[in-house]
Order: C-alpha cells, then sequence, then structure tokens
C-alpha cells in the first residue's frame, strides 16, 4: 500500500539525515527522501484522501532542503552566497520547523484516518499518541527560544526538545511499520504478508510480529494467572465457610 516506502523516505528525511548532515550532504538526503515519501503518499491518497495534506507539504519542505544545501556548500566550499544571511537563516529554521510539525500532524492525521476506516482502533489510538509528542516536542520548542528564558532554562528545555525529537520519530517508525504490517487493500485480508524487496526491512518487520506476539501472550497469562488466584480464593473462602 505505499508503507514500506513511506519507512524507507521517513527513516532517511529524520534519520539517516542527521549523518548525511555531517558529511555536507544532508540536503541531498532529504531531497531523496521527501521523493520517497512524496510516492508513497501518492499510493496511500488512493485508499485515504487524508494523507493529501501531507503529500503537497512535501513541496515547500524540498525547497527547505534545496536552500539547506546549498548553505551546506557554501560553509564547505567557502562560498559566500548572497542570500544566506543571519535573518535568513532565521526565518529559514523557523519555516521548516512549522513546516516538519504540521507534516508529521498530517501524516499522523492520514493514519489515524485510515487505520479508522479498517477498524484498527489500536492503530489509531497510536497515531493520536504520537501527535500528543510532536505538539510537545513543538511546545518546547518554542519556550527554549523565547527572550525571556534564562540562558540555563534554555539549556534544560532544548535537551528535552531533544529527547522528545527522538521519542516521536522512533514511535513514528514503530507506527509505520505496524501499519505495514496491519492494513492491506480489500479483499487481500486473507493473503499472506508479502516481503519486502529491502532484507532489513523484512528483519524489522518480523522482530516487530515477534515483540507484539510476545507481549500479546505475556498479557494472557497475567490475566488467566490471576483469574486462577482468584477462583482458589474464592473456593477456598467458600470451603471454610462450609467448616463453620
Amino acid at each position: 500500500m505505499g508503507f514500506g516506502y513511506l519507512f524507507i523516505g521517513y527513516l532517511l528525511s529524520f534519520v539517516i539525515y542527521i549523518t548525511a548532515q555531517g558529511i555536507h550532504i544532508g540536503g541531498l538526503m532529504l531531497l531523496l527522501g521527501y521523493g520517497v515519501m512524496f510516492y508513497a503518499l501518492s499510493v496511500l491518497c488512493r485508499y485515504q484522501k487524508a494523507f493529501l495534506w501531507a503529500k503537497w507539504l512535501l513541496a515547500p519542505l524540498a525547497l527547505t532542503a534545496v536552500y539547506s544545501q546549498l548553505a551546506s556548500f557554501g560553509d564547505l566550499f567557502l562560498w559566500k552566497l548572497p542570500f544566506v544571511t543571519a535573518t535568513v537563516h532565521i526565518a529559514f529554521d523557523w519555516a521548516t520547523f512549522l513546516l516538519l510539525v504540521c507534516f508529521n500532524f498530517a501524516l499522523l492525521y492520514g493514519i489515524r484516518m485510515l487505520a479508522t476506516d479498517v477498524e484498527l482502533p489500536h492503530i489509531a489510538t497510536k497515531a493520536v499518541r504520537n501527535m500528543l509528542f510532536v505538539a510537545l516536542y513543538a511546545l518546547l520548542y518554542v519556550v527554549a527560544k523565547l527572550p525571556f528564558v534564562s540562558e540555563t532554562a534554555a539549556q534544560y528545555l532544548t535537551l528535552a526538545t531533544i529527547l522528545c525529537d527522538i521519542v516521536w520519530i522512533v514511535c513514528n517508525l514503530l507506527l509505520i511499520i505496524s501499519c505495514a504490517k496491519n492494513i492491506c487493500p480489500a479483499g487481500d485480508e486473507d493473503q499472506p504478508a508479502k516481503p519486502y524487496r529491502i532484507g532489513w526491512l523484512n528483519r524489522i518487520g518480523e522482530a516487530y510480529s515477534r515483540n507484539r506476539q510476545k507481549a500479546i501472550d505475556d498479557t494472557t497469562k497475567e490475566a488467566e494467572e490471576y483469574l486462577r488466584r482468584r477462583k482458589e480464593k474464592r473456593e477456598s473462602k467458600q470451603n471454610r465457610k462450609k467448616k463453620k
């Protein structure tokens, strides 16, 4: 349905981008990731129109990626680019922040709507949970930038922002994997899951499925054990009353 490509694009744009930025090709990695996600969202729009918001937000994000790459090349080759000024850079940072927050909200909204359509409430709930993480990240980011916040407080807020950023990126990646494993086109419900062309994606999916099944089995065993002990306790109490 497109979730496999969405996972790859999201991974390129939000995880591998960090390493690529260190070798001055972060903008190129973003463009690649956005392109892959644009294709994935184009496929997903056939099943749920709510993904259109996320799809078209990738267009302005691609422009910010181009600016980022030009600025990075300017630093690397000591180019004096006339449009890379302190004021422009601040405006670019805020524009990128707003677009990324809006994109993630739109993406999670699309996932929630699709999960609701196919009656998978646990995925819809996780999408809402991830929205809360993104909202918390946005709040911390804005508060840390306020002029009246002390330098010490800003440092702690920046650290909290980074941690929150990591949490929602990981949660979104896991959510996309869950969608890939549990959501399929109508008529394919009874078909076995198709393996991805990339082996490590299959291994991630298999590990996720094993861990999820183990959690379900452990919860079931704990519930059965609790009911068994409760039944024994009730029977023991009844026996003591009979003896009296």
